[in-house]
C-alpha cells in the first residue's frame, strides 16, 4: 500500500516538475549566473528566473517542462514582467551537463521571449528519459543520456546566431 502511494505521488510530482532525478538534483535551489553578455541572473529552479540589475526583471515563474522525442528538454517559465511594453516575459531553460556551473546561452527572440542554457554538474549522469522518473542519479559524472542541446531544440533560433 505504502509503495503504491509513493509511486502515485512520484507520478503526480513528475507531471508538474519533470523527471524526479532533476527535481532531486536541483530542488528549490537558487543559483546566480552571468550570461556571456555580462547580464546577471538569479535562477530559482521550480520557482522563478530573474534578470538582475538596477530594476530586477522577472523572466517568468516555473510553469512546466517540455519533452523532445521522449527526453526531458527544458523548463518552461511564464508570466514574467511586462515592463518595457512587453507581453509577459517567458523563458525556456535547457539544462546541460558540464564540469562547472555557467549560463552559456541567453537569447531574447522574439522580444520578451528568452531561451537559455544552464550548464551544471548537478545534471550529469541523470537519465532524462521521460517515463524513467524513478531512475537514480549515477555516481559517475558522465553526460546525461539526452541528445538535447540548444541547437537541436531551437534550430531556427540557433540559425540566427550563425
Amino acid at each position: 500500500m505504502r509503495s503504491a502511494l509513493l509511486g502515485t505521488l512520484a507520478a503526480v510530482a513528475t507531471a508538474v516538475n519533470g523527471p524526479a532525478p532533476i527535481m532531486r538534483a536541483l530542488g528549490n535551489r537558487t543559483f546566480y549566473a552571468t550570461s556571456p553578455g555580462g547580464v546577471h541572473y538569479e535562477l530559482k529552479f521550480y520557482d522563478q528566473i530573474t534578470q538582475l540589475g538596477s530594476q530586477n526583471i522577472s523572466l517568468g515563474l516555473f510553469h512546466d517542462y517540455a519533452v523532445n522525442n521522449g527526453i526531458y528538454a527544458y523548463h518552461q517559465y511564464v508570466g514574467g514582467s511586462t515592463s518595457g511594453g512587453c507581453t509577459p516575459r517567458s523563458l525556456n531553460l535547457i539544462l546541460e551537463c558540464a564540469d562547472e556551473k555557467s549560463l552559456s546561452t541567453v537569447i531574447e527572440y522574439p522580444p520578451c521571449n528568452y531561451f537559455a542554457t544552464y550548464n551544471t554538474p548537478d545534471v550529469c549522469g541523470i537519465d532524462m528519459t521521460v517515463g524513467q522518473e524513478l531512475a537514480t542519479i549515477s555516481a559517475t559524472p558522465t553526460p546525461s543520456s539526452t541528445p538535447n542541446t540548444f541547437q537541436t531544440i531551437y534550430p531556427s533560433v540557433s540559425a540566427l546566431l550563425s
